[in-house]
């Protein structure tokens, strides 16, 4: 057993910091290393917590639990327990903390009593009491860095109002309806105008024959897209339209196509011969 008494110093009213320390949520999350695994209740929770003893660091799994409270007294006590998360050791303190004040600032009197196994019991004494002592001095930095937070929050968020309130209504924005919306028959009646771009209002409209028909203009439409694109063939374009138009693309081709003609014929006459 390991017994640890330490004190920490607040500019802060002793009830208020009681009623704080009421919360184990708030207790842990103001505990160095520390984080919520999940809230049985208020004065009940799991955690898990990071404790450094001189340059080794040893991570617990457990609970933290309020066992008891005196509103008048100031005294509120605490039971922490907890096993490694990576070993067999454990860790179980009972913590008494006693709230003094006097002038607006409240001292903090910590005494516990603390049972550890594994790893921690093997170090010496006076770098576990060390370890605990800049842990509690820690916890009370943040406790009232968490109070102050809380003090100074309603205030902030009170200013803002009051300065929105107090604005002038000339400043008030308002809603301008630029263009009005139709209702009833006269949002029936309405119908939409289509929108040409600029660059085509110069081209002529399509013309109609006498059947309905549109005219058929002829011309060559390319398309150029980044990825290959399959297109259907057209069904009146005959084998020659298409033979005749890959060689037009492509008009080596044709002295290629002869050469290897007439080499053919070249080689098929020398085997003629040499039967």
């Amino acid at each position: 057993m390991i017994e640890v008494a330490s004190a920490f110093t607040l500019p802060i009213a002793a009830e208020r910091i009681f009623e704080v320390l009421g919360d184990v949520e708030t207790v842990i999350r103001c505990i160095p290393g520390a984080r919520m695994l999940g809230a049985v209740d208020n004065r009940n929770a799991l955690c898990q917590a990071r404790v450094l003893f001189g340059k080794a660091s040893i991570s617990y799994r457990g609970s933290v639990h309020v066992t008891g409270d005196d509103a008048e007294a100031h005294v509120i006590s605490f039971r922490i327990k907890g096993n490694e998360v990576r070993g067999t050791g454990s860790v179980e303190a009972i913590v008494d903390v006693r709230l003094r004040e006097s002038a607006g600032v409240t001292t903090a009197s910590v005494k516990g009593d603390a049972f550890i196994s594994g790893r921690a019991a093997v170090l010496r004494t006076d770098v576990v009491q060390r370890a605990a002592e800049s842990l509690l001095h820690r916890f009370g930095a943040a406790l009232g860095a968490h109070i102050e937070s809380m003090a100074t929050a309603p205030v902030a968020h009170s200013k803002h109002r009051s300065a929105a309130a107090t604005q002038s209504p000339a400043h008030t924005p308002r809603a301008v309806a630029r263009h009005p919306v139709p209702s009833g028959e006269a949002a029936q009646r309405r119908e939409p105008v289509p929108r040409v771009p600029d660059h085509l209002e110069d081209f002529p409209p399509r013309s109609a024959d006498g059947n309905g028909s549109h005219r058929r203009i002829p011309g060559r439409i390319e398309v150029v897209t980044d990825e290959p694109v399959v297109v259907s063939e057209d069904p009146s374009e005959s084998p020659m339209d298409r033979v005749a138009a890959v060689v037009q693309e492509n008009p080596w081709m044709v002295p290629a196509v002869l050469m290897a003609l007439f080499v053919f014929i070249l080689l098929g006459r020398r085997r003629g011969r040499a039967d």
